[in-house]
């Protein structure tokens, strides 16, 4: 049965009891009884998954006389062969909503006439071929829980039962109800140890353009979040807090799409926290993240707001690890995705923009790529009496280190001679054998990053597991590089001889994904 429903179907479980030969005036006491936590017989009435809310024990049907009962809920015995139906919000218990999914019953059969069996199901649905409680003669009290769904469409929160060979007098005690409504604060709970599997695993197989998995809204003010999921410190590697594949079908696929299109501060479409303490054999753990995504679509998809971001990520556990797009950043910031930490990326780094005249077209430049944290500024300016002053920005002065600065300077119009006689951050004075039009490009290196160093030891590459193969997002030299590098087989499959040589074998084992793929 497929674990996503399989609590929530229609279940009868042993934890009977007989009580032979009792008497018409004997009392028969409200017991307790456990809730069965999967479904033992799957008659097909619920589809979907549902939490248990617990009541106080109350017994809503006694059909015996003289024992309180009246009406719908009392005498008489009912025949053999018939049937009838109970409305189980509208009873004497309180507590019970009319929309829930399914009861949680208690269901006792007493005074019986003969061998006989009681069947308790959905109003307006079929009886079905399983029986609810059994008995085998004269004088027996027999008692069975079930989970029993309520009915659908004009038959809301109403069952039927019906009795089969000899007439019998019921009685029907509560304890719970299942649901998929939220509680008075709005809030939807399931808990419980999913082995393999998701809490909440939503699947949609439309193809219309807008169908979702899970979807979740935030439209409070406050710290707010529209789908926020967490791990325990107990989590084990490879699990999720909120995890989405977008398989990859056409434009637009998403495996987890957060919006937050309000200015509100501490305001996300998804938040996602890894908050746990890095494995001392790293310096730095690229698996663990506060968001992650993966597919050749779009993974994580943020859309910020006016001064706000879509996708808001902390990852604690290891510096420069770290994806971030916080509610507000500032009056006038606005990030899709802002890094506390270094930014890595297998791939470039291009801006896209949408091209003026072609319609389908986009131009795509990409950002300078070096072997140091660059800084520069550029501008024009005029020779007077051969001499010009570069004035810096301060902006410049405040993030560029002292040493290191370059100036390239052109003249603009006929050729002339000219040199740099200063550089400083302050001013950089320029001469030139005429007077005129020229422009200049000053360059220099972040001096928090001066000592940036190029070629390191890194593990960014280090496959996941023995049975990872070649990440199929790299290019093509890239995985020519891993190969020749000893990192992967030639038919792509992970070189164990490198693992053991560098001890990956050792941290594959620590991490528990000796055999998870990636």
């Amino acid at each position: 049965m497929n674990r996503s429903v399989r609590f929530l179907q229609l279940a009868v479980f042993a934890v009977s009891f007989l009580m032979a030969g009792s008497a018409p005036g004997v009392e028969i006491p409200l017991r307790a009884w456990e809730v069965p936590s999967s479904a033992v017989v799957a008659l097909g009435d619920l589809s979907y998954p549902a939490v248990f809310v617990p009541v106080t024990p109350c017994r809503l049907v006694d059909t015996r006389a003289g024992f309180g009962f009246s009406g719908a809920y009392g005498p008489p015995s009912i025949g053999a062969g018939t049937s009838r139906t109970f409305d189980i919000p509208a009873s004497g218990c309180t507590g019970i909503p009319s929309a829930a999914s399914a009861y949680s019953l208690n269901l006792t059969v007493t005074n019986t006439t003969g061998p006989g069996f009681v069947q308790a199901y959905p109003s307006g649905g079929s009886a079905g071929s399983v029986s609810s409680v059994n008995y085998t003669g004269v004088g027996q009290t027999v008692a069975n829980a079930a989970i029993t769904p309520g009915g659908r469409a004009g038959e809301v929160g109403r069952i039927t039962i019906t009795v089969g060979v000899s007439t019998t007098d019921l009685i029907i005690d509560i304890n719970g109800y299942f649901t998929n409504i939220p509680n008075e604060n709005n809030e939807f709970f399931i808990s419980g140890n999913f082995n393999g599997s998701a809490a909440i695993g939503g699947t949609n197989y439309s193809s219309i353009n807008g169908s979702h998995g899970v979807g979740g809204g935030a439209g409070g003010t406050g710290k707010i979040f529209g789908v926020r999921g967490e791990i325990g410190p107990l989590g084990a590697a490879g699990s999720s807090g909120v995890y989405g594949i977008g398989p990859n079908t056409g434009r637009l696929t998403y495996g987890v799409l957060g919006e937050s299109a309000t200015t509100a501060n501490d305001a996300a479409g998804v938040l996602g926290r890894a908050t746990g303490a890095a494995p001392s054999v790293f310096s730095n753990i690229a698996a663990v993240a506060g968001v992650r995504g993966e597919g050749a679509s779009r993974g994580v998809l943020g859309i910020a707001g006016p001064s706000g971001t879509g996708v808001r990520g902390l990852s604690m556990n290891a510096a420069g690890n770290s994806l971030q797009s916080a509610g507000s950043l500032g009056v006038d910031t606005t990030y899709g995705v802002f890094a506390s930490g270094n930014l890595g990326a297998t791939g470039t780094k291009p801006f896209v923009d949408p091209h003026p005249y072609r319609a389908g077209t986009v131009i795509r430049y990409v950002a300078l790529e070096g072997p140091e944290a660059g800084t520069y500024f550029r501008g024009r300016g005029v020779f007077v009496k051969g001499v010009a002053v570069i004035e810096v920005p301060e902006s410049f002065r405040l993030v560029t280190d002292e040493e290191g600065l370059t100036v390239q300077v052109t003249p603009i119009g006929r050729a002339a001679a000219f040199g740099v006689t200063r550089i400083g951050l302050d001013s950089i004075e320029v001469e030139s054998t005429r007077d005129g039009e020229f422009s200049y490009l000053v360059q220099g290196v972040r001096k928090t990053f001066k000592d940036w160093q190029v070629v390191v030891e890194g593990d960014e590459f280090r496959p996941e597991s023995a049975s990872s193969t070649i990440p199929g997002y790299l290019s093509e030299r890239q995985k020519r590089s891993l190969i020749e590098s000893g990192v992967y087989n030639e038919d792509g499959t992970v070189n164990l001889n490198t693992a053991r040589r560098l001890g990956w074998d050792r941290v594959w084992a620590e991490q528990g994904t000796t055999s998870r793929s990636r």
